[in-house]
């Protein structure tokens, strides 16, 4: 069912899409390529980006305010990851590969983090994402249509002047007619082969530097460098520079770790002092007291005791 939209819509058709229609039916929108360095291999997640406002291959696009309204439903529910839209077996087994942890709502993109089960369908697309040498995987929503705009670009242009950029990238004319959803039901999301949408996706290694992916890859390869170093000469682990597993492993430490250094030298005295220390002397040691002035290295001392205990563990 549709009807004429007004004000300042101009011509768009607005419409509404019924259950039973057969306009309906459960449809496929790939999303963006994973990348390795998205990768928590002891979590068994990776993140990605399951949709943007770019153009698809379809010639449609899928606002990503289009999820607000449902996410938290589908977060709350099994929140499927499945692979490659396969809802059903041929031989019974679950076509499951995990769940869908987390996702966001961002102006041009709605990134998310995967977690892989450990079953035999999961495991080999765990190996495509986790694999070092590799590219990652790419990820596909499976959903329903509920809500959306119909007309030429100039009039979406009017009412959705986000529009501009995708619809430059993507060539189209001012008279070129376009689908935008502004509403859908998630159902899954799907690891998949080959994507449609053309972005690639923004790093979590990336993000630290601005964006500028090489200048995180040197950072990193510093950053390895001197935790190598650091363990051999402590005797931790002689052989750590030759096991680039275990690397792996210390790296992975190494950011959790950073992440809570770094927010403790984020916070301002006041806030430290508010704090007990975790290895806050017995009462009456008034030089060590909150207020005393010795809260923020007692903190962050404790800090680098457990970041040293995660090296070593490796």
């Amino acid at each position: 069912m549709t009807d004429k939209a007004t004000n300042h819509r101009g011509t768009l058709i607005k419409g509404t899409v019924p259950r039973d229609s057969d306009e309906a039916k459960d449809r496929f929108i790939p999303g963006l390529a994973g990348a390795q360095k998205g990768v928590d291999a002891p979590e068994r997640t990776v993140e990605g980006i399951c949709s943007t406002i770019e153009l698809d291959r379809d010639g449609e696009v899928i606002l990503p305010s289009a999820f607000k309204a449902r996410m938290g439903k589908f977060l709350g529910s099994n929140a499927p990851f499945a692979a490659a839209h396969t809802h059903r077996a041929a031989d019974g087994k679950p076509t499951q590969i995990g769940w869908v942890v987390t996702m966001a709502i961002e102006a041009e993109r709605v990134p998310c983090t995967f977690r892989f089960a450990t079953t035999e369908v999961a495991e080999e697309w765990w190996k495509l994402a986790a694999d070092p040498n590799g590219k990652g995987i790419a990820f596909s929503i499976g959903f329903y249509p509920i809500e959306f705009v119909y007309g030429t670009v100039s009039d979406l242009l009017r009412a959705f002047p986000e529009l501009a950029g995708p619809f430059g990238r993507a060539g189209l004319a001012p008279d070129d007619r376009v689908r935008v959803y502004t509403e859908i039901e998630l159902v899954e999301i799907s690891a998949v082969m080959a994507p449609s949408n053309r972005q690639s996706l923004q790093v979590l290694a990336a993000k630290m530097f601005g964006g500028d992916e090489d200048a995180a890859q040197k950072a990193l390869a510093a950053i390895a460098e001197k935790v190598v170093e650091a363990v051999r000469t402590s005797g931790a682990a002689a052989t750590v520079a030759e096991d680039l597993k275990a690397m792996n492993d210390v790296l992975a430490a190494l950011r959790d770790q950073v992440a809570e250094l770094t927010e403790l030298l984020t916070l301002s005295p006041e806030r430290l002092a508010q704090d007990t220390p975790p290895d806050a002397p017995p009462a009456g040691d008034e030089s060590r007291q909150p207020g005393g002035g010795d809260e923020a290295p007692s903190m962050l001392r404790a800090a680098a005791e457990r970041f040293h205990a995660a090296l070593t563990q490796q």
